[in-house]
């Protein structure tokens, strides 16, 4: 499955008077080389419905990868609203999707810091292959209660593996993601560092005339950390230059360049 650096989370970037506001528009690249990393200790739900009578669920270890993916551009545009030192932000940004987030900080002369909420539709690919199970027994006057356990012994292979490469939505909602940042203000330099974290959610969903099978995997986290140094040019303008790692309970950790721009309103 690809996955994606984490979206950035930002502050003011630079000392804001108390109860004033501002707008800004940012475009940024994120390019290295794409890497693939092996992920373990994921697990696979399965539910089926048969009839509406039955319901059962089988736990299974699941093999997968992550594929890094670069470069792509983002672009986004934030609304940051100072009252007394706490200062408030909005982002809509354009990442490999649609992400949105609030974001809470302090705002000081030499620094800032906060935490942030959004949500992320993203758009990925995928591929995935395995094997279904169905009932030995399938007597439809056999009334099975709902959410009932069934052991392995109680169900058999199809013998059918189904696989398929397609392009998707990561989930069919959108995906949470945290984050937290902090800078320190140089004059026109500051220097910028922000952690964000999401989990994919993927799902795999075989709906047939009477039945509706469906595969939810639990995969691990991925985690990226931004370190960067902004300088503002003047009033309006300002650029950035810095590095990305994407990290989380799979090996490695995967370093990228980042850079880009930004343009304040007032």
């Amino acid at each position: 499955m690809e996955v994606p650096a984490a979206p950035e989370i930002r502050g003011a970037n630079s000392y804001m008077e108390p109860n004033t506001s501002s707008r800004r528009l940012s475009a940024n690249i994120h390019t290295w080389k794409q890497e693939k990393e092996s992920l373990s200790s994921i697990k696979n739900k399965k539910k089926s419905n048969y009839h509406e009578y039955a319901n059962y669920n089988v736990q299974e270890n699941v093999d997968g990868s992550y594929k890094i993916i670069y470069p792509y551009f983002t672009a986004s545009f934030e609304y940051l609203n100072k009252k007394e030192m706490f200062l408030f932000g909005t982002n809509i940004s354009i990442n490999r999707g649609l992400f949105g987030s609030l974001s809470l900080g302090i705002n000081t002369r030499f620094l800032e810091f906060g935490l942030s909420a959004g949500l992320w539709k993203y758009f990925n690919k995928y591929s995935y292959s395995g094997t279904e199970y169905i009932h030995k027994i399938r007597k439809t006057e056999v009334l099975f209660d709902i959410d009932s356990s069934v052991d392995r012994d109680n169900l058999e292979s199809s013998d059918i593996t189904y696989s398929e490469n397609f392009k998707s939505y990561s989930s069919n909602d959108f995906t949470p993601v945290w984050g937290a940042y902090t800078s320190i203000f140089l004059g026109s330099l500051s220097l910028n560092f922000s952690f964000s974290a999401y989990c994919p959610n993927v799902t795999y969903e075989n709906k047939s005339e009477n039945e509706q099978t469906q595969a939810d995997f639990d995969f691990p986290w991925v985690m990226t950390e931004y370190i960067a140094a902004s300088y503002r040019i003047n009033k309006h303008w300002e650029i950035r230059l810095g590095a990305a790692s994407i990290f989380g309970n799979f090996p490695g950790w995967h370093w990228s360049a980042t850079g880009g721009f930004s343009y304040y309103t007032k």
